[in-house]
């Protein structure tokens, strides 16, 4: 029953609200538009998703990265593709770990694992395990 403007205000960050946090040192980077499984939409689709974003993206101040985190970690041959053609500097998987201990490669840059908070220990004087709980 609530007015959907109103609702949405509640939920998502302004333009500024963005603005002020990229001033105090935060990166945006894309997830989509629409959060799809990108590996399972058409090339097409999958660059109006990944365009669309960013096109977003570039809009706000001082953003000189181009990221992105794959929605539900997935994506395909096609994705990196595009992501290659509009030079997307890195992207980043739902796979848990460290990253790349030798360099990483063109092709591995843009297919990253990372961390979310779950993932990490609850306790500060935890032992902290280099093996990830999950390899979506």
């Amino acid at each position: 029953g609530v007015d959907e403007s109103i609702f949405s205000r509640e939920l998502y960050l302004s333009e500024e609200q963005m603005a002020c946090m990229i001033d105090g040192g935060m990166h945006f980077g894309c997830h989509g538009v629409g959060h799809y499984w990108l590996g399972s939409l058409s090339a097409e689709k999958q660059r109006a998703e990944i365009e669309g974003a960013f096109s977003f993206l570039n809009e706000l101040p001082k953003q000189n990265c181009r990221s992105i985190a794959y929605p539900f970690g997935d994506y395909d041959s096609e994705t990196s593709a595009i992501l290659k053609s509009i030079g997307c500097d890195i992207g980043f998987t739902t796979r848990v770990g460290f990253g790349f201990e030798n360099g990483v490669s063109r092709e591995e840059i843009l297919v990253l694992p990372r961390f979310d908070t779950n993932d990490l220990p609850k306790d500060r004087n935890a032992k902290f395990e280099r093996k990830g709980r999950r390899n979506a």
